[in-house]
This record gives structure tokens, C-alpha cells and sequence, in this order.
């Protein structure tokens, strides 16, 4: 059971970092409008809009996709140690 979980943690995490990744490259191209950034924006907005709470746009920058990117790895630290892999 332990591989599986492992697994899937792995997965989880990577899926979220280049959905993060892809969102804020498309955040620097302000001509990429379409179904696929359309999409990607819907469903990491609600994982960033807390997030966007504590760290406001900074100089027309948003580090919030930044942040995400280390709580997700912290998080994805800890479960890993909880699971004992």
C-alpha cells in the first residue's frame, strides 16, 4: 500500500507544480487567451486565490504560483515522511 500511495503523492504533486508552471508562464504572455489557458486558469485559481490573500501582486507581479509551488513541496515533504517512504 505504501508504493501506491508514494506513487500517487508523486504524481499529485508533479501534476500540480506544472499546472502552476504552464499558469504562470501563460501569466507573462499577455496574447495567450484560448480554451487551454481558459482551462488551466479555472483550475488552479481556486488553489491560488488563498494564497493571493497573503501575498498581494507585487510591481504587476504575481508571486502567488511561486508560494504555491514551495507549500506544495513542503507538503508533499511531509506526507512523504508520514508514509515512511
Amino acid at each position: 500500500m505504501k508504493p501506491f500511495l508514494h506513487n500517487f503523492l508523486d504524481v499529485s504533486a508533479s501534476s500540480l507544480i506544472v499546472l502552476m508552471f504552464i499558469r504562470a508562464i501563460l501569466s507573462c504572455l499577455p496574447n495567450a487567451r484560448g480554451r487551454i489557458s481558459d482551462f488551466i486558469v479555472q483550475i488552479t485559481d481556486p488553489m491560488l486565490n488563498p494564497v493571493r490573500k497573503f501575498v498581494p501582486v507585487t510591481g504587476g507581479v504575481d508571486f502567488s504560483p511561486l508560494v504555491f509551488f514551495f507549500l506544495i513541496k513542503v507538503l508533499h515533504e511531509i506526507l512523504a515522511a508520514l508514509i515512511g517512504t
